[in-house]
């Protein structure tokens, strides 16, 4: 079963329509405030996001114990290590993502062993204590007096 969360887009009605014509074992779940919750029960997050900002699904997955199948892309890279807490897969060539997911799916002993680092990784990186201490770092280091540009 393939449950897809988030809004509807503009290829929302020819999704349907596909999966209808396949009579395929896909849900459209929409969007929901307890994500983190309901991810528990799932084996594996995929996501196609090339932009993700922050990836807090994924964290969100992490935290539940759920390897992600990420994109090699933007931010995601940065929070799933490639065969240790998920997987990397080449955005541009959409069989990749095919074989990628089917290796997953077959492979339930490395899901189960991903899932179990990505918790671990989570509790360690994601703490309120941690967050915390990131940003006032980033703050300190932007107030930090700067030279003044000469102008010509």
């Amino acid at each position: 079963m393939l449950d897809i969360y988030g809004e509807a887009g503009t290829h929302h009605p020819d999704l349907q329509a596909l999966v209808r014509s396949l009579s395929a074992p896909v849900r459209f779940m929409g969007y929901h405030s307890d994500l983190p919750q309901r991810l528990g029960g799932y084996d594996l997050l995929a996501t196609a996001a090339l932009q993700e900002g922050f990836g807090r699904g994924v964290i969100d997955a992490a935290g539940a114990g759920v390897p992600s199948l990420v994109p090699n892309a933007g931010a995601s890279p940065e929070i799933v290590v490639d065969g240790l807490t998920g997987i990397h897969y080449d955005p541009a060539d959409p069989a990749d993502l095919v074989n990628a997911l089917v290796d997953a799916l077959v492979n339930r002993d490395e899901l189960l062993r991903m899932g179990r680092a990505a918790r671990a990784l989570a509790e360690a990186w994601y703490t309120p204590g941690r967050c915390a201490a990131q940003y006032l770092s980033l703050v300190m280091e932007q107030s930090r007096p700067r030279p003044l540009a000469v102008a010509l």
